[in-house]
């Protein structure tokens, strides 16, 4: 992925996510998972830009990893988001 496609993957992530926010009405459990889903990829490929720019390989390499697991398995597997979701969170 170049850098202007990750940009454009977030640009549409984030647009994405917006328009699912600012709702007047609540979500359906559907729109809640894609939610969930966007949040996810927005961190992954925040994550993935800031490796570039320190121009760390082995972040890069892992987030480039887990984009494609989450972007070809995360819907469609619940066990595999929640799998995802448990190791992207950040422990202090």
């Amino acid at each position: 992925m170049t850098d202007e496609e990750l940009k454009q993957e977030l640009e549409s992530a984030s647009e994405e996510l917006k328009n699912l926010t600012e709702r007047e009405k609540s979500l359906t459990k559907p729109e809640r998972k894609r939610r969930t889903f966007l949040r996810m990829k927005m961190l992954v490929l925040e994550r993935l830009r800031d490796a570039r720019a320190k121009n760390d390989r082995n972040a890069e390499f892992s987030q480039t990893m887990n984009y494609g697991l989450l972007t070809t398995l995360g819907e469609k597997h619940p066990f595999l988001m929640m799998f995802m979701k448990s190791k992207m969170t950040v422990h202090l």
